[in-house]
């Protein structure tokens, strides 16, 4: 009988049991779900051209943890062997592992292992216990400095589209005011030569008289 068949015979075997399982961190397996589906890329992403993405993909974050059994052990070490062993290989593997290591006095008992076992399971229960609670505070801080980031960028966006805007009248103010200042140089230039054939005009009159 699996995990879950043994749970579901004892919760209807007794209540008061069944609440035991129920608030049982270890079986009800508590894994924080984020209120908001993380994105693989952002939203309006240009790629840049010289990126090679076919053999160097951008990481993709997970939306949830891999799958794990006995609480830490990765499931993919299980289906690895899977195919040759079995669904019971793997665990009678480990455990021949374990016993013949310790057979061979490969790794000595002490009391050290009890501490050892007992430090694992405490680590396993915190972590099955009050990981939920500790992820989803920190994912409040996460949202909460995303949204402070994306408003930042937002108000820095919008700055720099109305400085680009005004700087485009700028641009299509000084477009016109080209014409007239080349029309000024030219009749500046006029201006001067018409002043200096008056000063050489009057110059000869007087040496002419």
């Amino acid at each position: 009988m699996s995990a879950f068949g043994m749970s579901s015979f004892l919760v209807r075997l007794s209540p008061k049991y069944a609440r035991m399982i129920s608030n049982s961190a270890f079986l009800k397996g508590a894994t924080y779900i984020p209120d908001k589906v993380l994105q693989e890329m952002p939203a309006g992403f240009k790629e840049n051209p010289e990126r090679d993405v076919v053999n160097f993909p951008h990481p993709v974050r997970l939306m949830y943890p891999p799958k794990t059994r006995l609480g830490f052990i990765p499931d993919s070490w299980f289906n690895a062997l899977y195919d040759i062993t079995g669904v019971t290989g793997p665990y009678f593997l480990t455990g021949g592992l374990v016993l013949f290591i310790l057979q061979k006095e490969l790794l000595g008992a002490s009391h050290e292992m009890v501490v050892l076992f007992v430090r694992i399971a405490f680590f396993v229960y915190v972590g099955r216990k009050f990981g939920s609670l500790v992820a989803r505070w920190a994912e409040a801080g996460l949202v909460e400095e995303e949204e402070k980031d994306q408003q930042f960028l937002k108000n820095r966006l919008q700055t720099l589209n109305s400085s680009v805007a005004e700087c485009t009248k700028k641009i299509e103010s000084y477009k016109a005011l080209v014409p007239m200042i080349y029309e000024a140089k030219r009749e500046n230039i006029a201006l001067q030569i018409e002043a200096d054939y008056r000063q050489r005009l009057a110059v000869a009159h007087r040496n002419v008289i």
